[in-house]
């Protein structure tokens, strides 16, 4: 027997069958109150398995009314079934449900019941659901798993994973890419648990919310030989010489540290240095995604969830601890990654972000809307979200106005973060009654709607804002700064103008896109843009386009 401290107010009590292959078996349990030595009976249910584990779900400590206490013991199947009860209420009927823009979920397992999970997959099919990831439930062969995400007219999967097996690409030995196709290829197996055949895998999300801290990574290359050279490599590539970052030779040359930029040279040296690591970074999850739809699915969509810092690649912390960073020294800070040099890398084939912002400010998703569009464009991927369930609720319509506003950006695929439930997953929404109802109304939009939006692309902006990429580097600490908090009410401002707005970033500019796209005016809040980027501006402004900068 084992107790799983669940999220919330609830725990599951697990009961494992041995170790032997179960094919079908009733559990039942006996649940008892303890009133000192006494032991009172208050509930017995039987539960079907077709596989070795059953579960059942009690309340923890701390119960104030103990004559609920027989409700609240519910089996697996049970409490799948309320889940199943809740969403009928806000039901998506079949022909409104999405059938071309990818609408996914998880849904996570406590045992081996049938019926479990047959209420689990109506769960979703009943809010409109298309893509599922399906796990954790023990000893259920795929076949069955299979059989009943057909019954509720889901044929397609996702998986997910926290990282690939580097970030970096400066990590040779595992962005091989043998070694890379090796691991992609493990991913047919995980689609065959779920009785899926490697192409109706669709969606993987292969990162979550990647970050990395100075000076630790700086060591990291510093200390390694192959490493080092693939810096100086980088170096070269962008047309220095050992001169230029203030070295004699190549062979003196190391990353730069944020104390050191003084000088010229040191400060080139220290900006090319933070570059290195985010367009590293891209390198590597581009290797990642080639090899996973060479090897699973050519259509795979692959995503990296960039959470709430929309475009921040660098943020210096010099004397203060910061995140999770173990160093505090004048070298400290975080890097993560460049959106648009994401975009421009292919390093996923779905840009991806989400959301932990309530109803009120559903009007954000139009400017992460715009960014991952534009950051989408670069390398001519797609995008897509994570709208959170636990974020909604405030206003009937708050859901129904973030995926909207999503969609019509060209958003191709959404997982609302996440069903859960919410005894497997505490960021799980299955409990929350009003998220139900919230999601059921959207998605019955985007059903609705995808006729007309699912084949369509959003035309480019009639204004551009230069989003302050160089800058960035050049920041005293890691707050805010007032250059980065203009672009949320520039933007608001200009579309409630109507005018669609594209964001540009400082290498967008240095090739020429501004020759490429007629835009009738330039917004730069940024105190820094590369010297080729300023010229851009120069010519095209003399050219008789207008220029606005604060």
């Amino acid at each position: 027997m084992q107790i799983a401290v669940a999220s919330g107010s609830s725990s599951v009590v697990r009961c494992t069958l041995g170790n032997a292959k179960v094919k079908r078996a009733v559990l039942r349990w006996e649940v008892p109150q303890s009133n000192g030595e006494e032991h009172v009976p208050i509930r017995t249910a039987d539960l079907t398995l077709v596989g070795n584990v059953g579960a059942v779900i009690v309340p923890k400590y701390g119960l104030d009314d103990p004559a609920q206490l027989k409700s609240l013991v519910r089996t697996s199947a049970e409490e799948f079934e309320r889940y199943r009860e809740i969403a009928q209420k806000y039901a998506v009927s079949p022909g409104e449900r999405p059938e071309r823009t990818l609408v996914a979920n998880g849904l996570i397992g406590v045992d081996s019941s049938e019926q479990a999970l047959e209420a689990g997959m109506a769960t979703l099919a009943l809010l409109g659901r298309n893509t599922a990831q399906i796990w954790n439930w023990s000893g259920v062969d795929p076949e069955t798993i299979r059989a009943v995400a057909e019954r509720h007219g889901i044929r397609r999967f996702r998986e997910a994973i926290y990282n690939p097996p580097s970030y970096f690409h400066f990590n040779a030995d595992l962005v091989a890419r043998e070694s890379l196709d090796k691991w992609a290829a493990g991913f047919r197996d995980a689609a065959a648990k779920m009785g899926a055949k490697p192409g109706e895998l669709e969606l993987m999300h292969i990162g979550d919310e990647p970050g990395w801290y100075f000076p630790t990574v700086t060591n990291d290359v510093v200390n390694d030989p192959k490493r080092l050279a693939i810096f100086r490599e980088y170096l070269k590539s962008k047309g220095l010489t050992s001169a230029d970052v203030g070295a004699a030779n190549w062979d003196a040359v190391l990353p730069g540290e944020l104390s050191e930029t003084k000088s010229l040279p040191q400060r080139k040296l220290f900006f090319w240095t933070t570059r290195f690591y985010a367009e590293s970074l891209s390198l590597g999850f581009a290797a990642a995604t080639q090899s996973l739809q060479r090897e699973v699915n050519p259509k795979l969509l692959t995503t990296m969830n960039l959470n709430n810092w929309p475009g921040r690649f660098y943020i210096p912390s010099p004397g203060v601890k910061f995140a999770n960073n173990s160093d505090a020294g004048p070298d400290a800070g975080m890097g993560m990654p460049d959106w648009f040099d994401l975009g421009r890398k292919r390093a996923v084939s779905c840009i991806w972000t989400e959301d932990w912002f309530g109803d009120a400010d559903a009007q954000l998703w139009s400017l992460y809307g715009d960014l991952l569009r534009c950051a989408a464009r670069e390398g001519g991927v797609q995008y897509g979200d994570y709208p959170v369930g636990q974020s909604t609720g405030a206003f009937a319509d708050g859901m129904k106005l973030k995926i909207a506003s999503l969609l019509a950006h060209g958003a191709k695929a959404i997982d609302p973060y996440t069903f859960g439930p919410n005894i497997s997953f505490s960021d799980g929404w299955s409990e929350e009654e009003v998220t139900y109802r919230n999601l059921g109304a959207a998605i019955r939009l985007v059903g609705k709607s995808e006729r007309l939006i699912a084949p369509g692309r959003p035309r480019d902006g009639t204004v551009a804002i230069v989003f302050p990429q160089a800058s960035q580097v050049w920041d005293s600490d890691s707050k805010t700064k007032a250059y980065l908090q203009e672009l949320y009410g520039l933007h608001f401002a200009l579309t409630h103008e109507n005018y669609p707005v594209d964001f540009m970033d400082d290498f967008s500019l240095e090739s020429g896109d501004l020759s490429r796209r007629r835009y009738a005016a330039i917004y730069v809040s940024a105190p820094n843009l590369s010297l080729k980027a300023q010229q851009a501006l120069l010519d095209w402004t003399n050219a008789g386009g207008t220029l606005v900068m604060s």
